[in-house]
């Protein structure tokens, strides 16, 4: 399975527990991937992620991203309260 087929599983998940009454909390993606050009993005982010970071990335890119999409994560768990 590659890893935009595997964003679509998680996220198709996620809406199956919604429909069964579950309220799934919402995991944050960050699609890791050489594939930067701007259709791979479009791609990623339409597949469900919530992030596209390119290699190589730094240290403090990848933490960057993941506060990011964790202060995502939160907005919407307040917008849905």
């Amino acid at each position: 399975m590659d890893g935009l087929t595997a964003v679509r599983e998680i996220r198709r998940g996620e809406l199956a527990a919604l429909s069964a009454g579950a309220m799934p909390a919402r995991l944050p993606i960050i699609m890791l991937t050489a594939n930067a050009m701007s259709e791979h993005v479009v791609d990623a982010l339409a597949a469900g992620a919530d992030l596209h970071l390119g290699k190589p990335f730094t240290a403090e890119a990848l933490f960057e991203a993941i506060r990011e999409a964790m202060a995502a994560g939160e907005r919407g768990r307040e917008e849905a309260a």
